[in-house]
């Protein structure tokens, strides 16, 4: 076997481990399969969570919600509309990642809020596939919003009492608009993280998941030629330190104890704009020097084992081992 032919079966290993190919059983009848939320069902617990300090709008909400149809597209655009229609209605007033929502009209006439709601919408339901896709079956969660009365947040105390020195940055690094989870992974989970520069092959941030290539969307497909493995890289948010010239495949053991939320928009340019969140986050708050491994980035040529990346704005990186 050559060394590429090893290096693709290694990576087929992989994604066979994270289910991303599924082989059907041999024996002993199918196994149990739980029905997927529908999209719609998704978007209504997005905005449940998200309205969360405030039951009474969050019931006017979800009762329009559901009115909706239970198969049809849901669309991030439409479900902003209905949120940021109820908050102006009732003369609320709502922080999504630094935008006030303030009615009544507000909302409706600044497309920057529909925006920014639309996005964390899109955000907590991304978490929540990714905390699937990680097999994650109980969960405890942590409030990122400081609560009535109360000067910081709970997972501020909570990453105080793990012995993080920087919590509050690290507590900063999270969406307070999506919930955290204190999270075991049992099966244990191959997870990503990308790094150069400053920062190195293991560290306490990380990032899911590795996907096959039948299910890249078409601008990979078109633009990325031949690879093995393909991940969302967008909305991770990299600190400027990070060029992201490697991405490492860490492999975490069955009962690792991880943080797990929606990454926040962070890092301001010299205009103040920060670079957008939005991706899944999953922080170590122990150990962190686990088994990897790394690929380097490729400026040209393509592989049928190569890893390729997607950022914001489209950018696609292609790493190989």
């Amino acid at each position: 076997m050559t060394p590429a032919a090893r290096r693709l079966a290694r990576l087929a290993a992989l994604l066979l481990l994270e289910g991303v190919w599924i082989t059907p059983r041999i024996s002993g009848g199918a196994a149990p399969t739980k029905r997927a939320p529908t999209e719609a069902q998704r978007y209504r617990a997005a905005a449940a969570e998200l309205l969360r300090a405030d039951p009474e709008t969050a019931r006017r909400t979800g009762k329009e919600l559901r009115t909706l149809p239970e198969r049809e597209p849901t669309g991030t655009e439409r479900m902003a509309a209905i949120l940021t229609r109820h908050l102006e209605a009732k003369e609320k007033k709502l922080n999504v990642e630094g935008i006030h929502v303030r009615g009544p009209r507000a909302a409706a006439e600044d497309g920057p809020v529909r925006g920014a709601l639309g996005r964390t919408l899109e955000a907590i339901v991304r978490r929540d596939v990714v905390l699937e896709r990680m097999g994650v079956t109980s969960k405890r969660s942590v409030e990122p919003r400081p609560r009535p009365g109360q000067k910081s947040s709970d997972l501020e105390g909570f990453l105080r009492w793990q012995g993080i020195k920087d919590w509050k940055t690290v507590a900063e690094s999270f969406n307070r608009d999506a919930m955290v989870y204190e999270i075991v992974l049992p099966e244990g989970a191959t997870l990503l993280r990308l790094f150069g520069g400053d920062s190195r092959p293991t560290g306490r941030y990380l990032f899911c998941c590795l996907e096959a290539p039948e299910s890249a969307p078409p601008r990979l497909l078109d633009s990325a030629g031949r690879f093995g493995a393909w991940t969302d890289a967008s909305g991770l948010a990299l600190p400027p330190a990070n060029i992201a010239e490697h991405l490492a495949l860490v492999r975490l053991p069955p009962g690792t104890k991880a943080t797990f939320g929606v990454v926040a928009d962070n890092f301001a340019d010299v205009v103040g704009e920060r670079k957008l969140g939005g991706n899944a986050q999953i922080l170590l708050t122990g150990v962190t020097d686990f088994p990897y491994d790394q690929y380097r980035l490729r400026g040209t040529g393509e592989s049928v084992s190569d890893i390729v990346a997607g950022f914001d704005g489209g950018e696609v990186l292609r790493f190989r081992h």
